[in-house]
């Protein structure tokens, strides 16, 4: 093959061997979503450097090693992690592999580029990663430190995860509220306007981000603490108030943090336009073509020794003893499947149930699994069901800490309560249950249950609901005595 074919046919088998990272960046850029425009910029921004520039350099017939070996560590961990189908991993070795393609120029190629890649990483993390793992330690912070600022006002405020009771009431920081969309959008920003200035990308630049995006955290802070204050004031119309001035401090917060990251970038050296990348191409010898050689025997063992995908499997498994089995939705049963989870839905009638529980009714979801995208907290999935959830706050049944609120359902008012169980803890909070997630592979367990007595909505503390509670963390704890034959058995008929 001649030393100019060997480069196409380098880049069409990479095109191939990251097929999956290549769909997921697809599917995120056509979502509509704030991503597209990033891109888009970036692309255009690309493009017009390009032709500043003089158009493309000549692509080296020895390609630098820097590139070599970041495609090489690219196609290697497509290899060995696609059995875990992840999209945005996957999408980041399509990222890696780009970084190579510059980098076959040299690093100095890769300093030029540094603009666009940041901005195509960026797009990586879709706002659901975000918020699982940034956004999640951000609200615990702001809670914390909201509840500290209230009391040295004399305000009687403590928090409780994600949760502010101030005054006997309890505001939850949900997701939006966590600040993790101004930062993704402040982090862009300094990037976008860096590379637009002329900026040089180093230490310097990282400051600059480093202080933006402090400004946005204790922006969002104040901005809970105000509206808190607003709320609990007492004064009429003060909900209202709340809810106008809500979106204005955020976009205050966030103008002001930008002019401060503006003004900084003077202080950020302007790049030096280094010398062309462009390079006479040399003799077709074995020497310069061994790299590109390399690269395509690599991929081409990729693509012959592929790693098999597991197939989901059945992912319904037996109710708690003495309940009566409910099929769960087909777009619940696929979603735990695809992330190889066990799923099953129940209920029970008054009476139902030996014991203090006789007169409670309800309903119970129990879901296995050892992603933590196999699990999400019920409330969400009651709202998308057209039910009125109150406020989420931490409960304790027992021993053991919950997460409960008032239900308003079409069968009337009811209560829900869960909490995410393993082999030797358990909590409510779907945060720690998210960070725990992240550094451990161990099976857990979420138990919900929607329940109701003869007068509606049963109190935390009656004897009833702790021996339903005991009786659900055990059937949990048999869940999780034992991995394989917990699984055989699930898997039974």
């Amino acid at each position: 093959m001649s030393a100019s074919l060997l480069p196409l046919a380098v880049l069409a088998l990479l095109l191939v061997v990251h097929g999956d990272g290549i769909r997921w960046w697809w599917a995120a850029l056509s979502d509509g979503s704030v991503h597209a425009a990033v891109v888009v910029a970036a692309a255009g921004g690309v493009v017009a450097d390009v032709h500043r520039r003089g158009g493309l350099p000549r692509v080296p017939a020895r390609p630098h090693v820097v590139g070599v070996v970041l495609i090489a560590v690219a196609g290697l961990g497509q290899w060995v992690g696609r059995p875990l189908q992840v999209g945005v991993v996957d999408a980041a070795w399509v990222w890696l592999t780009l970084a190579g393609v510059v980098g076959v120029w040299g690093p100095r190629a890769l300093r030029q580029s540094a603009a666009p890649l940041l901005l195509g990483a960026l797009v990586l993390p879709r706002m659901g990663h975000l918020e699982a793992l940034v956004g999640v330690p951000l609200r615990l912070a702001t809670a914390h430190h909201v509840a500290t600022l209230l009391g040295s006002l004399g305000l009687d405020a403590v928090d409780q995860g994600a949760v502010l009771m101030v005054e006997g009431r309890a505001t939850a920081i949900d997701l939006p509220c966590s600040g993790v969309r101004s930062l993704w959008t402040g982090l862009a920003f300094v990037v976008g306007a860096a590379w637009l200035d002329g900026r040089r990308f180093g230490p310097r630049l990282a400051g600059v981000a480093v202080v933006v995006g402090s400004w946005l955290v204790v922006a969002n802070a104040l901005r809970v603490a105000v509206l808190v204050v607003v709320d609990r004031s007492g004064w009429p119309g003060a909900d209202v108030v709340a809810a106008v001035i809500h979106e204005p401090l955020g976009v205050m917060g966030f103008a002001t943090a930008c002019a401060v990251g503006w003004g900084l970038l003077r202080l950020v050296r302007p790049s030096r336009p280094g010398p062309s990348t462009s390079r006479s191409p040399r003799r077709s010898r074995l020497g310069a073509r061994a790299p590109w050689v390399g690269l395509l025997t690599l991929g081409a063992l990729v693509l012959a020794f592929p790693r098999a995908v597991p197939e989901p499997s059945d992912p319904s498994m037996a109710p708690p003893t003495g309940l009566t089995a409910v099929v769960p939705p087909s777009v619940e049963l696929q979603r735990v499947a695809d992330q190889h989870g066990r799923l099953s839905m129940s209920r029970f009638d008054p009476g139902q149930l030996v014991g203090p529980a006789a007169d409670l009714s309800g309903e119970v979801v129990v879901v296995w699994g050892t992603s933590v995208r196999a699990q999400h907290r019920p409330d969400i999935c009651l709202r998308a069901s057209g039910a009125t959830v109150d406020v989420v706050v931490p409960g304790v049944v027992g021993d053991r800490d919950v997460r409960t609120a008032v239900v308003d359902t079409v069968d009337g008012p009811a209560r829900v309560l869960w909490w995410f169980q393993s082999t030797d803890s358990s909590t409510g909070s779907h945060a720690k249950r998210l960070l725990e997630g992240l550094w451990s592979p161990e099976p857990r367990v979420l138990v919900s249950v929607l329940i109701r007595d003869a007068d509606g909505v049963p109190d935390l503390a009656d004897p009833a609901v702790d021996a339903l509670v005991d009786r659900l963390a055990d059937h949990a704890a048999d869940l999780l005595s034992d991995s394989e034959p917990v699984l055989a058995r699930l898997e039974a008929p």
